[in-house]
C-alpha cells in the first residue's frame, strides 16, 4: 500500500525574517588586512556576528559557538562564510583581531572584520546593532581611553546564498546545534544548479 503525505516545512530555530530583504553591503578589512565585501561572499550562506576582542563574557562564548558550528558542518563549512564584525574599532585593529582569531582557534575559519569608526557605525546602523562605551567610575581619565567595556546588542544573522537576510538570533546561541540546524536549512538552496 502506497501512502502519500505532506511533509511539513522545516522551521528555523532563530527568527525567520519575512519578507527576506537584501543584506546591506559592506567592505571592511579582515584579520589578514585584506578587504572583504559582502558581495564577494555571494553563493555562500553567511553567518554574521558582532563581537569585540576585549569582551569579558558573551563575545568569547559566541566565538566558541561559531567555532563549534563550523566544525559541526564538516564538508558543508566550505559552502558557508563565518563573519564577525567588531563593535570596538579603536582597539580592534587588524593586528588585534588577528591575535584574537588565532587565540580562539578561528584564524582560518572566519573573517573578523574591522575598520574606522565611521565605517563601522554605518554597518551597525544597517544591522540594528546598538553600541555604547561603558567606563568604570573609578577609571582615571587616562585609563578610560583604553580600559572600557562596550555594551552592545549581539544579533547573529544568517544571510542566504543570494545575499538575503533570512534568519536572526537576537541573542547569540550558546550551543551550536540551533545555528547548525538553521545553516543546513539554507544550504540546499545554495547548492542547487552549482
Amino acid at each position: 500500500m502506497l501512502s502519500v503525505g505532506c511533509m511539513a516545512k522545516a522551521s528555523f530555530s532563530g527568527t525567520e525574517l519575512t519578507p527576506a530583504q537584501t543584506a546591506a553591503p559592506f567592505t571592511l578589512r579582515d584579520q589578514f588586512g585584506q578587504p572583504v565585501s559582502l558581495s564577494n561572499l555571494k553563493g555562500k550562506v553567511v553567518i554574521l556576528a558582532f563581537i569585540y576582542t576585549n569582551c569579558p563574557d558573551v563575545c568569547p562564548l559566541t566565538t566558541q559557538t561559531l567555532g563549534m558550528a563550523y566544525d559541526a558542518l564538516g564538508a558543508d563549512a566550505t559552502k558557508t562564510a563565518f563573519v564577525a564584525i567588531t563593535v570596538d574599532p579603536e582597539r580592534d585593529t587588524v593586528e588585534q583581531v588577528y591575535r584574537y582569531s588565532e587565540q580562539m582557534g578561528m584564524l582560518h575559519k572566519w573573517a573578523f572584520l574591522t575598520g574606522t569608526r565611521q565605517e563601522m557605525e554605518a554597518v551597525w546602523r544597517n544591522y540594528h546593532v546598538a553600541t555604547e562605551k561603558e567606563t568604570s567610575h573609578e577609571a582615571s581619565a587616562q585609563s578610560a581611553a583604553t580600559e572600557y567595556l562596550v555594551g552592545h546588542s549581539a544579533p547573529v544573522y544568517l544571510i542566504d546564498h543570494d545575499g538575503k537576510l533570512r534568519v536572526v538570533s537576537a541573542t547569540p546561541p550558546l550551543v551550536p546545534q540551533p545555528l547548525v540546524h538553521d545553516i543546513r536549512l539554507l544550504l540546499p538552496a545554495a547548492t542547487e544548479g552549482r
